[in-house]
């Protein structure tokens, strides 16, 4: 599974070389609900149960569409994947509400209404079951 999330995290975000696995750093929010993965270059995180309406899926995504969000580092905004894998690790831990989580230039922050990612140029996401915000 960390496999699949790291040929992610080097193609989907920015087609950046795979990080070494010690850059890999899984977690989930307190209600299990968001799964995220940070490495140095690139944030990304899965939601399993949503009621935002998400944009349209664009015509070149034949995957899932809607419940992944991710960032990379010269990233100017977040953006929604169309993705074929998943964020998720059984073995990973949660991060408490108000409690943030560094990888190199990314960073996640851990609310109840949401995770908050965001590279060392503010540029990111927010992702919660209601709602979303790309900034």
């Amino acid at each position: 599974m960390r496999a699949i999330v790291l040929a992610l995290a080097a193609t989907l975000v920015l087609a950046a070389p795979a990080p070494a696995a010690s850059t890999l750093r899984f977690f989930h929010s307190p209600s299990r609900n968001i799964d995220c993965v940070l490495t140095g270059d690139s944030a990304r995180c899965d939601i399993r149960a949503r009621t935002f309406r998400a944009p349209p899926r664009p015509s070149f995504c034949d995957l899932e569409w809607g419940s992944v969000l991710s960032v990379g580092k010269t990233s100017r905004r977040g953006r929604f994947g169309c993705v074929g894998d998943t964020a998720r690790d059984p073995k990973s831990p949660a991060l408490a509400y108000g409690k943030a989580l560094r990888v190199g230039s990314m960073r996640c922050v851990s609310r109840t209404e949401g995770v908050r990612c965001n590279n060392r140029r503010g540029h990111g996401f927010l992702l919660g079951r209601a709602a979303y915000r790309l900034f």
